[in-house]
């Protein structure tokens, strides 16, 4: 290869040059270079420091970012399996412990939430190698009260140059407070301290509103929640309750559900409900339920003494004693410094809880109480009332079981007065408990006897009482002025004055202790006295004392009916004696008129009422059975003598005539008031035969009323066995061939073979007519 010449020239020249310099020159040129050299080194390494220090801290606050991210991404499933506001405040703590822990200063974390009840924030997790000097700090001082007051973030470098700042931690030097936003307000404070100034950032400011805002949306979801899960509870709850009241069958049942269920909801430690009541001195208090039941029942009330009491929830301040009231209720009352009184006024009631130190209770316990209050009411009124209404239906039906036995037929013949009031003072004891009863009345009828004699009693009634007669003078000085009014001892011994000498010693002597009567009046009468007696003082409710006048009064219609029922009893005899008289009047006119037929009326009756009495007629029935053999030829009265008496045989027209006097007998009885169908029935029917050949109507079988059937064979048996002017008497046995061999062709069988059976009882009979 060939090299032109220039370029070996200028090579040639360089090297000339060079090696002609001389060596001290060429020394000084390396270490100019060198130090040139060196400097751009230095140069360069401090550019590639500033650079590492710069993605080094790039890196540092990636790696913070990427920590808080990581420990958000961390908490919130723990923030949404969380079942209450602990668990989930310590998982927040958790994460943000592990943000700001690691590789940096941060020594104290805390969590705070609002706390209504004692108006402060409340230490509910914390992290730190302190523990909390505290568990409760106030809103209005410190930095945290700042931000609680502020809602915002609130950073201080250095926490001594910071006039707000609350000591805490003797080395907390910097302080970064966050508040916890709500949808109606802040919920609380997320606060971390640390031991170096301004150890904490706007990252950290971010982080930690972040966290604070993701906080407050989990707590108010959580409160939410948890609102609605205690609602479905408390419903739950009451539905059960409310299903206990509606089958509580007592009072004390409700009243006992009711307190319990207030104690458990509330946690008191004192609760009664008490009731308006009749005791011996007037009104007073029933405890229906009281609590601690260690400390034995409770003092009777007034009612009056409760209108001192303030109602609602109220608690006594330093220094302020309970009202005397309260306090008697027992030493666990005496302790009790905060009171909830809830007036029952349905059922005239109060109901009373204590709590041995104020306290805020939650908002769903006061809206809880005051319906349940009002449950209670409603239920306490609903059972007195049917407990009323019970007591009610059982004084009615007594009183009806004696009007059933007052009505009954037996009384209706005034033999059974002593009888029905014994069942009526029965009653009235078991209805009242009372230990005794009696009743005084006129032992003679009417009501002009001076003397009262004890006609009935039941129970503890002494006998020195019972057996001595009162008269009417000192049985009316000892009435009340209006009828049915009681006039009432409530203490024999308060009020011995007021009774007779005899009477209070026999009351004292039986062990009685009260003693009460009630005038019998009737229409203006006085018909007898009803006596009560104790052992202990008479109730003073007046419902309980009006009840008792309704067993009076229908003591007084006994008495009363009793005796118009014997007074109607004697006119009745005397009636009936006058128409027995007057019926035996006509049967004997009609006897008169032949002396064939004397007594043929009398033999009949005789002898149908025995035939009856066989055939199962009983009574009234018997009674009317008789009247109508007597009565059965009246008719005859129409039948001329000269026709009725003819010795030879009758015309057609003469017997046409005779078949009439059924007929007119008929009207004539008719005529009669209240005559019994069964006498009309035989004066009619008695010719008539069983096959319809009879007359007045041609009637046949059982279509003949049974009573005439039997009238019809004594009858043929009467004429057939007397003489008669046309012939003569046939024997008994042609009687009894005639009349059995016409058994169920003139005749009723069955009437027939009783008939033979009570006029030959010593022959069979049993052979079918």
């Amino acid at each position: 290869m060939k090299v032109s010449t220039p370029i070996l020239k200028r090579k040639s020249s360089f090297l000339a040059r060079r090696l002609c310099t001389s060596p001290g020159s060429r020394m000084e040129e390396v270490v100019d270079f060198g130090q040139g050299a060196l400097l751009w080194v230095l140069v360069l390494l401090l550019l590639a420091g500033a650079l590492a220090l710069a993605f080094g801290i790039r890196w540092w606050r990636v790696r913070r970012y990427l920590r808080a991210y990581q420990a958000l991404v961390d908490w919130l499933p723990a923030a949404v399996q969380a079942e209450d506001k602990k668990a989930l405040v310590e998982a927040a703590a958790d994460a943000i412990a592990r943000h700001l822990f690691p590789g940096f200063p941060a020594h104290h974390v805390g969590i705070l939430l609002y706390n209504p009840q004692r108006g402060a924030l409340e230490v509910v997790a914390h992290r730190g190698k302190h523990p909390p000097s505290q568990d409760f700090l106030p809103v209005d001082e410190g930095i945290m009260g700042r931000a609680w007051h502020t809602g915002q973030p609130q950073r201080v470098a250095d926490v001594h140059r910071d006039p707000d700042y609350f000591p805490v931690h003797p080395d907390t030097r910097a302080e970064l407070d966050v508040p916890i936003p709500g949808a109606e307000g802040l919920l609380g404070v997320i606060g971390v301290e640390s031991p170096r100034r301004r150890a904490f950032d706007a990252q950290d400011e971010f982080f930690l509103s972040t966290l604070a805002r993701f906080l407050g949306l989990a707590l108010e979801h959580l409160t939410t929640r948890e609102a609605l899960a205690r609602r479905l509870a408390m419903r739950e709850r009451l539905s059960r309750f409310y299903a206990a009241l509606r089958k509580a069958q007592r009072l004390e049942e409700i009243a006992t559900r009711f307190g319990q269920e207030v104690l458990a909801l509330s946690q008191a430690v004192a609760g009664a409900v008490f009731l308006a009541a009749e005791g011996e001195g007037g009104q007073t208090a029933r405890a229906l339920f009281f609590a601690p039941a260690s400390q034995g029942p409770p003092p009777a009330i007034p009612p009056s003494a409760w209108e001192d009491l303030p109602t609602g929830l109220w608690s006594l301040s330093p220094g302020e004693t309970l009202p005397e009231t309260v306090q008697a209720l027992g030493p666990a009352w005496q302790r009790v410094r905060m009171l909830w009184v809830e007036p029952l006024p349905l059922s005239h009631g109060l109901a009373l809880f204590g709590w041995e130190q104020p306290q805020q209770l939650p908002l769903w316990v006061w809206e809880i109480l005051p319906l349940v209050g009002q449950a209670v009411d409603g239920a306490l009124v609903r059972e007195a009332l049917v407990r009323r209404l019970r007591s009610q239906v059982r004084h009615l039906r007594n009183l009806r079981a004696v009007d059933q036995a007052m009505t009954s037929r037996w009384l209706g013949l005034g033999r059974a007065r002593d009888q029905v009031l014994r069942v009526l003072l029965r009653r009235l004891r078991h209805a009242f408990h009372l230990p005794g009863a009696a009743i005084w009345g006129a032992s003679l009828e009417g009501d002009a006897a001076e003397q009262f004699v004890c006609l009935a009693f039941d129970g503890r009634v002494p006998e020195a009482v019972r057996s001595v007669a009162i008269s009417r003078a000192r049985l009316v000085s000892m009435q009340a002025s209006e009828a049915f009014s009681p006039f009432v001892i409530y203490d024999i011994d308060e009020q011995a004055d007021l009774l007779p000498a005899s009477l209070y010693q026999a009351l004292r002597d039986s062990g009685l202790r009260a003693f009460a009567a009630f005038r019998l009046m009737a229409h203006g009468r006085l018909m007898g006295q009803l006596e009560i007696f104790h052992t202990q003082p008479f109730p003073k409710r007046r419902e309980w004392w009006t009840n008792l006048s309704a067993y009076a009064y229908q003591a007084a219609i006994v008495l009363e009916q009793t005796a118009t029922w014997r007074a109607l009893e004697r006119t009745n005899r005397e009636l009936k004696a006058a128409l027995d008289g007057a019926l035996h009047a006509w049967a004997r006119t009609v006897g008169l008129r032949s002396q064939a037929t004397r007594g043929h009326s009398k033999r009949v009756a005789a002898l149908t009422v025995s035939l009856g009495r066989t055939l199962g007629f009983k009574g009234e029935d018997l009674a009317a059975l008789r009247w109508g053999a007597l009565l059965h030829d009246l008719g005859k009265v129409g039948v001329p003598d000269a026709v009725l008496f003819k010795p030879g045989p009758l015309t057609e027209e003469e017997f046409a005539l005779v078949r009439q006097h059924s007929v007119w007998g008929d009207e004539i009885v008719g005529e009669i008031p209240h005559i019994s169908p069964i006498v009309r029935h035989m004066v009619r029917y008695h010719h008539e035969r069983w096959d319809g050949s009879g007359y007045p109507d041609g009637l046949r079988g059982e279509d003949i009323p049974l009573e005439a059937r039997v009238l019809a064979v004594v009858d043929v048996w009467d004429a057939l066995t007397s003489d008669r002017p046309y012939r003569p008497a046939y024997p008994h046995y042609a009687a009894l061939i005639y009349l059995r061999e016409n058994a169920g062709v003139l005749f009723d069988p069955r009437v027939v073979r009783q008939f033979l059976r009570l006029v030959s009882p010593d022959e069979n009979h049993n052979a079918a007519y």
